[in-house]
């Protein structure tokens, strides 16, 4: 049979089972119904499994459509549905936006990142990306207040003592205040480099 036959069936043997509710045949052929249907849908959802898993995004999100569609009342399966459905989701919304932050669209790379966070909201190095789209979305110098000098010259003076570590934090508080400071950003980077060669 095929997906719309096993729902025909269903909808025919719920039919009939009202009319005849203690016909053992009846509840026999719509469970057997209910099982086929099941597996298929199951099929279908490994069918979307094996194309996420190719890279075929689209092809994937098709499928399960077809599949969320003809899901019985197996709250298991609709949630492994969804699941999937969302992950395929989040690689194509993260995907995307590396390949707009390679070319320097930073907007709309931040606009995907943000959407992939929305599927993923504990992810950090969504949250780095993020930092990194908005940091790209200016190029103007802020100018930090005489205070925040002061700080930046401190997390300075760590830098050069071969602290890293204590500069990069002192320099990570003032990024909050200064997003867009050119100065700031790139002592951050420097220093996150650092960082990396050291251990």
């Amino acid at each position: 049979m095929e997906n719309k036959q096993y729902t025909r069936a269903i909808v025919q043997f719920n039919l009939a089972l009202e009319r005849a509710p203690d016909s053992a045949p009846i509840k026999d052929a719509l469970n057997s119904a209910k099982r086929q249907l099941n597996a298929e849908v199951r099929n279908l959802v490994n069918d979307a499994r094996e194309e996420f898993q190719s890279g075929n995004y689209a092809n994937a999100l098709q499928i399960l459509s077809d599949a969320r569609v003809l899901a019985p009342e197996d709250q298991e399966l609709k949630e492994q549905i969804n699941t999937l459905a969302n992950r395929i989701k989040y690689q194509q919304y993260f995907q995307e936006a590396l390949i707009l932050l390679d070319i320097g669209d930073y907007q709309k790379a931040l606009s995907l990142f943000e959407e992939a966070l929305k599927l993923d909201p504990n992810n950090e190095r969504l949250r780095q990306y993020i930092s990194e789209a908005k940091r790209g979305m200016s190029t103007k110098r802020e100018e930090m207040d005489p205070e925040s000098n002061k700080k930046f010259y401190e997390g300075m003076d760590r830098f050069l003592a071969g602290d890293y570590e204590a500069a990069l934090n002192i320099w990570r508080a003032l990024e909050e205040k200064y997003p867009f400071n050119t100065q700031l950003q790139n002592a951050i980077k420097t220093a996150e480099e650092r960082l990396e060669r050291a251990q």
